[in-house]
């Protein structure tokens, strides 16, 4: 009986293991990959997720995405990333060196992974489309203001474009501005008709306006 409770422990101990791991995959999450506390200690990735989010989705590009992987047994398989980076160790930073700028480099890995080292190009695209993304939120935080750049349709036009990206983004602030009766809220054919001095009146409204079709 006593061989048997122990033998029960081990096992669920295990299937906690198994559990544990899959939670902590270190694919989704670099405070749970080695190479990366190695590389950035874990201060420094607790000092990226609180000050500084551009360049920590950079260094989860980098450590995670920069490169493909697949079993050199099987090429259909899933891959285990948390023997990858946890226990096989495979830190991307290592193979900086043989990198190629314009692409792909192959090589394996303790004849177990096959690894493709995206370029120094794709990687870069990579970075300035992070770099975009934070960038677009933080300029569709706030509603939209006209801006006359010339030709009036096409300024709407412009304008219209980042309303419909203000409202994807911000569906509560949207909403709450549009159920708001202090804001102004105006169709984009009368606006349009307006003289400059009465669009001038609409930009100026001290609680905010929506130019809405």
């Amino acid at each position: 009986m006593k061989q048997f409770l122990h033998f029960s422990v081990f096992i669920c101990g295990l299937v906690l293991f198994h559990f544990e791991a899959q939670a902590q995959d270190p694919y989704n999450d670099i405070t749970q990959n080695r190479p990366a506390i190695k590389n950035l200690t874990a201060d420094g990735i607790r000092d990226l997720i609180e000050k500084n989010p551009v360049e920590l989705e950079k260094m989860k590009y980098l450590f995670t995405r920069s490169f493909d992987v697949e079993l050199i047994d099987c090429s259909s398989c899933e891959i285990d990333y948390v023997d990858l980076f946890n226990i096989s160790l495979f830190d991307v930073t290592e193979y900086s060196s043989v990198r190629l700028r314009n692409e792909v480099y192959e090589f394996d890995f303790k004849n177990k992974y096959h690894i493709t080292l995206h370029s120094d190009k794709e990687i870069l695209l990579n970075y300035t489309a992070i770099e975009s993304s934070f960038n677009t939120e933080k300029v569709s935080s706030e509603a939209p203001k006209f801006l006359l750049k010339g030709d009036l349709v096409a300024s709407y036009s412009d304008y219209k474009v980042e309303l419909d990206q203000f409202k994807r983004s911000n569906r509560e602030a949207y909403e709450a501005m549009i159920e708001n009766n202090n804001v102004l809220k105006i169709s984009a054919e009368e606006f349009l008709s307006f003289p400059e001095a009465k669009r001038e009146s609409v930009l100026n409204h001290s609680n905010g306006y929506l130019i809405i079709e």
